[in-house]
């Protein structure tokens, strides 16, 4: 009897061991798959991150920087034309401020070259010069960007035209005439000064220019900016007012079933502190312009 009680405490121990034997291989078995796979998950996680490295890398390198790829097609020539008005760095100015421009307008995206007439009209405070661009037109005008340099901030504005040949030449007679006649009236050797601020012997042909212009033109369409601008021109003269520079107070615009009606403000502030009121009626074809007090 006491035999068999021992045969069967050596079993219950044997049992037991190999229980826990069997215990102790499962949890590490566990331990090693898990460490397996959190390992796995790191690796994966670092592959795709040097993966997406790699891939902006690519995106990079291999995407072409739009704006610098139109600025180097850009070609400017004649603009020695300028030398004798402006140093070598207004000019370089100048032509940035026409990449800016150019590449501000869509409808001048075709544009690859711009060349600088020999028409200029100095001021003691403006110079204003004309640039032809090689766009295709179907019409026989000819695209042309009024340029004025702006001696006082040294900064340029741009108004693009289509002018016909004929007036291009008719400019350039009269430029030739003007230094044909003051050569022999004053001697070759002499230099006429320049025409003072606001006091002008003959008619003064500085346009109108609308410096957030490209803000105008979201509310109402190009051709009814040029129109205004034209006629805005006129308007000015009449009132003996040499100001050109204006800024469309966008705030104020009000379109309704009559008309479309705002302000535009003076850059160089008049002492009465006045300012346009531009409004076109429904169903006429010209603007109206009043000099009134702005509200504070």
């Amino acid at each position: 009897m006491r035999k068999r009680r021992k045969v069967w405490k050596n079993v219950a121990a044997v049992f037991v061991l190999v229980v826990l034997t069997a215990g102790v291989i499962f949890l590490c078995q566990k331990e090693t798959k898990e460490e397996k796979k959190g390992s796995g998950a790191e690796q994966e996680a670092e592959q795709n991150l040097q993966k997406k490295l790699l891939d902006d890398q690519e995106e990079f390198s291999e995407t072409p920087e739009k704006g610098t790829e139109e600025q180097k097609k850009l070609k400017f020539y004649d603009f020695h034309f300028l030398e004798p008005y402006l140093d070598g760095e207004k000019i370089n100015t100048v032509q940035e401020k026409i990449r800016e421009y150019i590449s501000k307008k869509s409808s001048l995206s075709g544009t690859s070259e711009v060349s600088c007439l020999d028409i200029m009209t100095e001021t003691e405070y403006k110079l204003i010069f004309y640039c032809t661009l090689d766009l295709n037109q179907e019409t026989e005008e000819i695209p042309v960007l009024q340029c004025t340099w702006d001696k006082i901030t040294e900064d340029a504005s741009f108004i693009f035209v289509e002018i016909s040949e004929e007036i291009l030449d008719q400019e350039a007679r009269k430029k030739e005439e003007w230094f044909v006649t003051n050569e022999a009236e004053s001697g070759a050797d002499e230099e006429d000064p320049l025409p003072k601020q606001w006091t002008y012997e003959e008619e003064d042909t500085t346009p109108v220019t609308i410096v957030n212009e490209d803000v105008l033109e979201e509310k109402i369409s190009v051709s009814e900016s040029g129109q205004l601008q034209e006629e805005l021109l006129l308007y000015l003269k009449e009132e003996g007012e040499f100001r050109r520079e204006l800024e469309f107070d966008e705030g104020s615009y009000k379109n309704s079933s009559q008309g479309m009606s705002f302000f535009l403000d003076f850059k160089t502030e008049r002492i009465d502190q006045k300012i346009i009121h531009a409004e076109k009626i429904r169903g006429k074809n010209n603007w109206s312009f009043e000099l009134v007090k702005e509200e504070k």
